[in-house]
């Protein structure tokens, strides 16, 4: 087996994924068949302070601006929301990995993860093109499919 190393967030890492993302472990290397795998959970801490202050900040700035003109404040906040998106959507999805019981995490079939291809795929091609891939590997999730996938 590979070299496996556990950083700060207790994320998996190896040679086999980037970013740090993979969940699972598995015995003597062999990726053939992810079922055999052990299965490790990780809840990724979620910042909600750092959050709160990137949605809240622009909301009060934009109602700030409203003072003087409505359309404008609107303008503001459509352009912040269509910039943020990227970064909104990997928020949600952390929550979900945070607070999502256990036996439907570690249902996926594929390594990595449905929700962690999600995020790499969100990183990777942007919003449209990676929500697109992701939704699309959320549909092949289920028996007989599986495995080693990354996007």
């Amino acid at each position: 087996m590979s070299d496996v190393k556990i950083d700060r967030n207790n994320h998996v890492e190896d040679d086999f994924g980037p970013d740090g993302y993979i969940t699972t472990l598995h015995p003597e290397g062999s990726f053939n068949d992810i079922r055999f795998g052990e299965r490790v959970l990780v809840r990724p801490d979620v910042n909600f302070t750092k959050t709160a202050i990137s949605v809240f900040v622009p909301v009060f700035i934009s109602l700030g601006v409203s003072v003087w003109d409505m359309h404008i404040a609107c303008i503001l906040l459509c352009v912040y929301a269509l910039a943020r998106t990227r970064t909104i959507m990997i928020w949600f999805i952390l929550l979900y990995q945070r607070y999502a019981p256990a036996d439907i995490r570690l249902a996926c079939l594929f390594v990595p993860s449905c929700s962690e291809y999600m995020i790499l795929s969100l990183k990777k091609y942007g919003v449209i093109y990676g929500c697109a891939k992701g939704v699309n590997r959320l549909f092949r999730c289920r028996f007989p499919n599986g495995g080693v996938d990354y996007p």
